[in-house]
């Protein structure tokens, strides 16, 4: 980057629009922030506590999770700063990480969703080669692979000079900017086709096939119900998982295509003079994205629907039973008893 744009880009404000739009902004900013760092704390934890979560599919689940966790801790906190002071106050260094955060973040979520799409479409459809392709050992793998060469596309271009990382106050935010339109073209077909087009389309094919596999068991297994008691128990988790985590897709794509909508007529100046909120909307969804999973999961998995509740439950509850008896052989009135009630 040139001395002359880091000036520029060092000068940049957002516009002051009052101070009730400021504070409207920033608690939306900060509700979002809690919200996301709380909920995704809690996936983290609920697979930590229980090892029964510990599941290849939910192994997708928890790098969704730490993906959103990042974004909480190191991304959202400090927009609602940008949101507050009108500008970027936290210097050039932080800059250049905040930006990678949050494309990091904006490409690995899409990237994962395709892949749990077509983890379930796999154990689904196609039983019997599940263990081969989706182990421990390799869905880990896979998703450090991932999420090695999300990182490499986002530096690469930036230490070869085709990209800076700089202060963007339409996403109120730090993000990627371009040297050249041609660049910029480039890379917006790159990462449209390959983070929002084609993990979509993944997603959509995937899951038609796998309602279709559990329209076509549940019209086989109906007359027979009362055999096999363990399997269709097993069964009936597959379905609802595949049935949750396809609510999670749509949540995404509720957020993610008008988001990247609004980041192409930004960036290509498709519609001019449009007001700054309607490119805040940007930051605002690719936000709530992180925030809607854990409520999705809680809702319709029962699993993690179970220990969220026992953990928000106060830990000497969860431990420790306590009861308090009358004690009249020792003269006292009452005796404390604990007894452990998680064993």
């Amino acid at each position: 980057m040139s001395i002359a744009n880091e000036k520029k880009i060092a000068a940049t404000e957002m516009p002051d629009h009052g101070e009730a739009v400021t504070i409207a902004e920033t608690s939306v900013c900060l509700l979002m922030n809690m919200v996301s760092l709380t909920g995704n704390l809690l996936v983290c934890l609920a697979v930590y506590k229980n090892p029964r979560l510990r599941t290849t599919t939910n192994l997708y689940i928890i790098s969704l999770a730490v993906s959103d966790l990042l974004s909480a801790t190191l991304v959202m906190p400090f927009t609602a700063g940008v949101l507050i002071t009108r500008k970027w106050p936290f210097g050039k260094f932080y800059c250049y990480i905040h930006a990678f955060l949050a494309n990091f973040g904006l490409f690995v979520s899409t990237s994962v969703m395709g892949l749990t799409a077509f983890n379930r479409y796999v154990r689904i459809n196609r039983t019997n080669i599940y263990n081969s392709i989706f182990s421990q050992r390799k869905s880990r793998a896979i998703l450090a692979s991932l999420c090695v060469l999300i990182a490499l596309y986002i530096v690469v271009p930036h230490f070869v000079g085709f990209q800076d990382f700089a202060f963007v106050p339409e996403y109120a935010a730090c993000h990627i900017t371009h040297r050249s339109h041609t660049v910029m073209i480039v890379h917006y077909s790159i990462v449209v086709f390959f983070f929002l087009i084609f993990p979509f389309s993944v997603a959509i094919f995937c899951y038609v096939k796998v309602f279709r596999a559990i329209k076509r068991h549940n019209l086989e297994v109906a007359p027979g119900l009362q055999s096999s008691i363990r399997n269709a128990r097993i069964t009936t988790h597959e379905i609802k998982l595949s049935k949750s985590l396809f609510v999670v897709v749509l949540a995404f794509g509720m957020c993610w295509i008008p988001a990247w909508i609004v980041a192409i007529i930004m960036r290509f100046r498709l519609i001019p003079s449009l007001p700054r909120e309607f490119y805040l909307t940007h930051t605002a969804l690719v936000f709530l994205s992180s925030s809607t999973n854990v409520f999705i999961y809680a809702g319709m998995n029962n699993s993690f629907k179970a220990e969220f509740r026992r953990l928000l439950l106060c830990p000497t509850c969860i431990n420790f039973g306590v009861r308090i008896h009358p004690n009249l052989s020792n003269g006292g009135p009452f005796e404390l008893k604990i007894r452990n009630i998680e064993k």
